[in-house]
């Protein structure tokens, strides 16, 4: 029903509301077109999100639940599909499904440069930081969970997600070329501990 709206609101088949045959007795003329505007402005970020995951899937060759880093240096990623205005960052993600149970994830500690760990859900909500700003630049676990499941490591700083998917985008500063084998010691260090199979 949702995608009926989202096409008929969207689409220029020259269909009137009347014309729909499936429409719900009752909704016609302007409510249906404020229901077409509503279901566009909701699911468009969600289509942006499938849209910039599947680039980092097909870029980093990702997969659910493992950390995909990019191994090459800031200046040769011309083309990449997340953002990178200024070429100081070197750049990876994990793609989080929590669908069968939480996942955590181990970060390292990284006190002597900037680093980022951005947590967007399908909504497009950065709903979690870690990394300089987020904690300081803290290694730890980090487990990720709806609030229905039940968490194993207590140990762990616990993230509630809103929904079964995320996205993990990983941005690591890099000033040249003399601190490659650094970064990728850091990129090699982030790594799922725990995932359901």
């Amino acid at each position: 029903m949702f995608s009926l709206f989202l096409l008929a609101g969207c689409s220029d088949s020259g269909q009137t509301p009347e014309t729909i045959s499936s429409v719900p007795a009752g909704v016609g003329g302007e409510n249906l077109e404020a229901i077409a505007h509503d279901a566009f402005i909701y699911a468009y970020p969600m289509m942006e999100q499938v849209k910039t995951v599947n680039g980092m899937f097909d870029f980093l060759g990702m997969q659910p639940n493992q950390a995909s880093m990019n191994p090459k240096l800031p200046w040769e990623n011309v083309g990449q599909p997340i953002v990178a205005p200024n070429l100081t960052s070197m750049t990876g993600g994990i793609y989080i499904d929590i669908s069968h149970g939480p996942v955590t994830i181990e970060i390292p500690e990284v006190k002597d440069r900037y680093i980022v760990y951005q947590c967007i859900d399908v909504f497009t909500h950065n709903f979690y930081y870690m990394g300089t700003r987020g904690n300081s630049g803290e290694g730890g676990r980090f487990v990720f969970h709806k609030a229905s499941q039940v968490i194993s490591d207590s140990s762990a700083t616990s993230v509630e997600m809103e929904g079964d998917h995320a996205i993990i985008v990983i941005r690591i500063d890099i000033k040249n070329e003399d601190e490659y084998d650094r970064v990728r010691a850091i990129q090699e260090a982030i790594r799922i501990v725990d995932a359901p199979e």
